[in-house]
């Protein structure tokens, strides 16, 4: 595989491991607040985050992963 080819699919996965980290704020349209959350929607709003915090970060470990191992 080309240099370039390595380079693009780096960036794209760098991208989309930011925006699925990202995405409940993007969905919601606010970061974790714990004021406009109550009861046990406070506990499924912070699992939902930091569930899509932790794919996202290793989305982005793959693509790094594979840049530099193939």
């Amino acid at each position: 595989m080309n240099q370039n080819k390595k380079a693009l699919l780096l960036v794209i996965g760098i991208i989309l491991g930011l925006f699925i980290a990202l995405s409940p704020v993007i969905v919601t349209g606010h970061w974790y607040n714990v004021s406009k959350v109550m009861g046990n929607l406070l506990v499924a709003d912070f699992s939902l985050r930091t569930i899509s915090i932790i794919i996202g970060i290793i989305v982005i470990y793959h693509a790094v992963r594979r840049y530099f191992n193939e």
